[in-house]
């Protein structure tokens, strides 16, 4: 506030001498004040300030950027071009990363503008660091730079970190320079190798599937004949183990179950706790520590997010609270059909509509076709899951899944 304040000193429309220095300054929040009360003035009263810092070469490049036009073209790629990489710290290297991919967006860049610009990275890439890495790609891919092929497919394929897997995938799906057919290859069985091992929730298959689709959107027909079955997805199996004989045992109610809710849980049994989740049947729709079902959100973190009073109501009264994300919708048809499932396609047009099992089929429905449409009140989770554990498994089963699959935790420290 104090930089944009200071902007207004130098007169209508100008600049003061407070702002442009203000772009040098350590305090980032100062620099990013100043370069907004920039931005807010005519060009040609900035245009042909200095800065004295890298740093303030960033922001003002960043400025131009956001102004565009053919002179804050030419400036944006000398400023960016005199600006020092190698001695950097890893978070100005950040930053000059992006103000680059910045300008490379907004600015129409020459091909001669967008060869040099990429020359100065290609070499940096890939860096050793996730972070830096991730910034390169994309800069890379946005100057069709064929030098980013390879190293992102190297990441795409390796054992590399899940998300790191992912934004090499995101990436090249747009990237249109340097294929040859080997290299496409490798992309769609990388991509093919990443949704069979994605460990994540109900959505991360489909995320997979979409880079896939805009991925082969680009391709050309020869390319899509010589790929062949590579371009169809594979189908994910959910890494579920059968679940344990189960017999009922009691049908626990809130009232039952005070006593568990207030006393400690300790010593007890992890492998008793983790043979539960799957006697349950939690194990059918949830992961916990990368084991289970996809359907269902991730419960390895459950400890950190739910009481065990909460997470025991979750069992007891499943239909209570829905989370957005899992509620199904139920629509009534102008013909009277009621259907219930989960909505996938969401437009002005219609929707489509991926119905609960066991049909699990998509149906297109034209806008002029639905009469009514709302949340449905049901969980897709049953009630009484709980009922085929006796009170030493459920307290192990509480452990198993409150301290998210940690044998080491304390609950399950022996005397």
């Amino acid at each position: 506030g104090g930089a944009g304040g200071a902007g207004g000193a130098g007169g209508a429309g100008g600049v003061s001498s407070d702002v442009l220095e203000a772009l040098d300054a350590a305090d980032r929040f100062v620099a990013h004040a100043a370069r907004i009360a920039l931005e807010q003035r005519p060009l040609e009263t900035w245009i042909h300030h200095e800065p004295a810092t890298d740093s303030g070469r960033v922001q003002f490049a960043i400025a131009l950027a956001h102004v565009g036009g053919d002179v804050a073209r030419t400036l944006v790629v000398r400023q960016l071009a005199r600006l020092e990489f190698d001695g950097a710290t890893e978070a100005d290297q950040l930053a000059i990363v992006r103000a680059n991919h910045l300008a490379a967006m907004r600015l129409k860049l020459d091909e001669l503008a967008a060869r040099s610009m990429a020359e100065r990275f290609e070499s940096r890439y890939p860096s050793g660091s996730s972070a830096l890495d991730r910034e390169l790609l994309q800069l890379l891919v946005e100057l069709d730079s064929p030098r980013a092929i390879v190293p992102a497919l190297d990441v795409l394929e390796s054992n590399a970190a899940q998300q790191e897997r992912i934004w090499a995938a995101y990436c090249l799906r747009v990237a249109d320079v340097g294929w040859t057919s080997e290299l496409r290859q490798r992309q769609f069985r990388g991509l093919a190798s990443l949704r069979s091992a994605a460990k994540g929730g109900y959505s991360l298959a489909k995320y997979i599937d979409e880079i896939r689709r805009q991925s082969a959107a680009r391709l050309d027909d020869a390319t899509r004949d010589m790929l062949g079955e590579l371009l169809e997805a594979p189908a994910v199996v959910a890494a579920t183990k059968p679940a344990a004989s189960a017999t009922f045992v009691r049908a626990w109610t809130r009232e039952d179950l005070a006593e568990f809710v207030r006393a400690p849980l300790v010593q007890r049994d992890f492998e008793r706790g983790r043979a539960s989740f799957a006697k349950a049947r939690c194990i059918e729709c949830h992961r916990m520590a990368g084991e289970g079902g996809g359907t269902g959100p991730d419960l390895t973190g459950a400890g950190s997010r739910f009481s065990r009073s909460d997470w025991l109501d979750a069992l007891l009264e499943p239909s209570k609270v829905i989370s957005d994300q899992y509620q199904d919708t139920e629509i009534l048809t102008t013909d009277g059909e009621v259907l219930v499932g989960r909505i996938e396609r969401d437009e002005a047009d219609g929707v489509t509509l991926r119905r609960l099992p066991p049909q699990e089929d998509a149906l297109d429905l034209a806008a002029s076709e639905i009469e009514r449409r709302r949340p449905y009140p049901m969980s897709r989770m049953p009630s009484g899951l709980l009922d085929v554990l006796d009170e030493d498994e459920l307290r192990d089963l509480a452990a198993y899944v409150l301290s998210g699959a940690n044998p080491s935790s304390a609950e399950f420290h022996q005397p």
